[in-house]
């Protein structure tokens, strides 16, 4: 398998956005710094 990389494009700032989302979401139960609610990363 061959992985392929690209530069991100405004197209997928969606998909990032829920992405990072996602990853919250999984960080929180080992974070209790993590405020409840949307947040963002960066």
């Amino acid at each position: 398998m061959h992985p392929v990389v690209r530069k991100a494009t405004l197209k997928d700032i969606p998909v990032l956005l829920k992405f990072e989302q996602g990853l919250i979401e999984a960080e929180r139960p080992m974070d209790s710094t993590i405020k409840e609610g949307k947040i963002n990363y960066y």
